[in-house]
C-alpha cells in the first residue's frame, strides 16, 4: 500500500477547512435586515423638473427654413429646474433634498431613492415635491396618517398622471 502524498493530504484539508467555514457562515452569524419592530419607508422618485424657459412655436417660414427632418414646431431650451423632495414623519423631516436634473445639458429627471427604518405603529407622514424651484408656492404635498405594521414596506412616488404624491 502506497502512502498518500503530502500534497493531496493538504489540499483534502484545505477544501474540509473550506466548507467548514461555509456551513458555519451560513447558519452562525445571524442577520437581521431590520429591527422587527421597524416599518421600512421606500422613497423612489424620478421626475423631470419644469422647463427654465417656455417652449417658443416656430412660424411657417421658420419651419421652411429647416431641414425636412428638423420641422418640429416648437423649440424648447433644455434646463430644467431642479427637484426639491421633504419627506417629514411624525413632524420630524427625515429628508429634505435638492435633486438637480441628470444629463449633460441639465435636461433629465431628478432622482432619489432611499429606504429609512421607522417605528412601527401609527405615523403622521407628510411628504412634499417642488419641480419649479422659481414657484415655490405650487408645491404638491400629501399628509397622512398610516398605521404601519412591523416589517411593512411604505412605498413613496411622485407620479402627476396619478395626482401626484402616491402612497403604496
Amino acid at each position: 500500500m502506497q502512502k498518500p502524498r503530502h500534497g493531496a493530504t493538504r489540499a483534502v484539508l484545505a477544501w474540509t477547512a473550506f466548507g467548514a467555514l461555509l456551513v458555519w457562515l451560513s447558519h452562525a452569524p445571524s442577520f437581521a435586515p431590520r429591527q422587527a419592530d421597524a416599518a421600512v419607508l421606500q422613497v423612489s422618485i424620478a421626475h423631470a423638473g419644469a422647463r427654465l424657459a417656455p417652449c417658443r412655436r416656430l412660424s411657417a417660414a421658420e419651419l421652411a427654413a429647416r431641414a425636412p427632418n428638423m420641422r418640429a414646431p416648437e423649440v424648447c431650451p433644455r434646463g430644467r429646474s431642479p427637484v426639491r423632495v421633504t419627506v417629514s414623519v411624525d413632524d420630524r423631516v427625515l429628508i429634505d433634498e435638492i435633486l438637480p436634473p441628470t444629463g449633460f445639458a441639465r435636461d433629465g429627471t431628478s432622482s432619489l431613492y432611499r429606504r429609512i427604518a421607522i417605528p412601527a405603529g401609527e405615523r403622521r407622514l407628510t411628504v412634499r415635491v417642488i419641480d419649479d424651484l422659481r414657484a415655490p408656492e405650487r408645491a404638491v404635498e400629501r399628509r397622512a396618517t398610516l398605521r404601519l405594521e412591523p416589517g411593512r414596506v411604505l412605498s413613496v412616488d411622485f407620479k402627476p398622471a396619478r395626482g401626484g404624491i402616491v402612497f403604496s
